[in-house]
């Protein structure tokens, strides 16, 4: 695959896949191996080794940079299949960092400690709706209110606006416009000064935005196989041409500038990024997010990653991330539309639902559907 973009050709990709299998052995300067229940990326520069579970669950992540493991990741789960601890270490000398969570009898997230100490507690009513939320050490609770149809009003200090069609159209000072399809064509903030505009093609995939500060951003979507994947990003203000490289699960794990860069990339279980890596293995960019993806700490903020929380297009401004047609806020940990498509998994499989919860209030992972992870064929 070769990509020209502003007349700006970029270097060929090879794909190359095994004769009997059919599984990926190579894609651009990337080299893929698999043994046992072990998955190894590769170039001459770095090794990313992914080791799963017997039923397809990641358990330990290991990113080597010049012989130095730069990123270190292990997982354990309850027999539910739920993550219950988490230990993640970014950069070669820094500590380990302990995440343990906890949930409710439904299934939903309740606390997350980190080091021991609980950061993060919430609570849900009975439609699945986060009622009380309370960050850091504090003490205090951020009460959050819905109305009849689970459409949110008001979190803490913060009012909510949805329309007739149950779309978000105002959160604080932030106003939000859909085009005819549902999908989220601008978004401005008089008192902040600022508008973001949105343009799809015709799939209905985000192809580019433009905002008042000055940033226009083009995504291109190159990859056949993963029609919705944004594999290159052109940067109209600075000419700049970004190349995106995933894994086999879809996750960002290397980017390539037209200048001659690359960065190794450091994502959780989700796919989610979090840290971002010079060539040389040093540590460029570090980002924490609460279970529900607000970020809260960033190292390098000028330097901007598009792929956010769950590997979705993440937007600063809006504080959204595009995940295939609809947005999800960060801030509430609630889709800005009503699921739609429930509708029909309802008629094959009669479940308690909510349109507007994310992940069934499991943001921290995704329930493995079991019967996907047959082995042997």
């Amino acid at each position: 695959m070769q990509a020209v973009i502003n007349e700006t050709p970029l270097p060929i990709d090879l794909y190359r896949y095994v004769d009997v299998s059919g599984r990926t052995e190579q894609f651009g300067k990337f080299s893929v191996i698999n043994y046992d229940l072990n998955q190894v990326i590769t170039t001459t520069v770095m090794k990313h080794t992914k080791i799963f579970s017997a039923n397809g669950q990641v358990i330990e992540v290991q990113y080597e940079i010049l012989k130095a493991i730069a990123y270190w990741m292990t997982i354990q789960y309850d027999n539910m299949g739920r993550m219950v601890i988490c230990d993640i270490r970014v950069g070669v000398d820094a500590n380990i960092t302990r995440y343990f969570y906890e949930y409710d009898a439904d299934g939903q997230l309740q606390t997350v400690s980190v080091n021991d100490k609980t950061q993060w507690r919430y609570s849900y009513d009975l439609n699945g709706n986060i009622n009380l939320l309370s960050h850091g050490n504090s003490a205090r609770l951020t009460p959050l209110r819905y109305d009849l149809r689970d459409r949110i009003t008001r979190l803490g200090e913060i009012q909510y606006k949805m329309d007739e069609d149950g779309f978000l159209r105002q959160r604080g000072n932030d106003i939000f416009e859909y085009n005819s399809n549902g999908l989220l064509q601008k978004a401005y903030n008089k008192a902040s000064g600022w508008t973001v505009q949105y343009y799809y093609d015709g799939l209905g995939r985000r192809v580019a935005s433009k905002s008042s500060l000055g940033q226009h951003l083009q995504f291109f979507y190159a990859d056949l196989a993963n029609p919705i994947r944004v594999t290159h990003l052109y940067n109209h203000t600075s000419s700049e041409i970004t190349s995106l490289y995933y894994d086999l699960q879809g996750h960002l794990i290397a980017m390539e500038l037209s200048s001659g860069e690359e960065y190794y990339v450091a994502c959780d279980n989700t796919g989610t990024p979090l840290a971002v890596f010079s060539s040389r293995g040093q540590v460029i960019k570090e980002i924490l997010y609460t279970p529900y993806g607000d970020i809260y700490h960033d190292t390098y903020p000028d330097f901007q990653v598009i792929i956010g929380f769950h590997g979705g297009l993440y937007d600063f401004l809006t504080k959204l991330v595009h995940l295939g047609q609809r947005d999800y806020d960060v801030v509430a940990g609630r889709w800005t539309t009503p699921n739609h498509h429930i509708w029909k998994q309802l008629n094959l499989l009669p479940k308690p639902f909510n349109l507007y919860s994310f992940e069934n209030n499991y943001p921290v992972g995704k329930i493995q559907d079991v019967a996907k992870y047959t082995t042997g064929i």
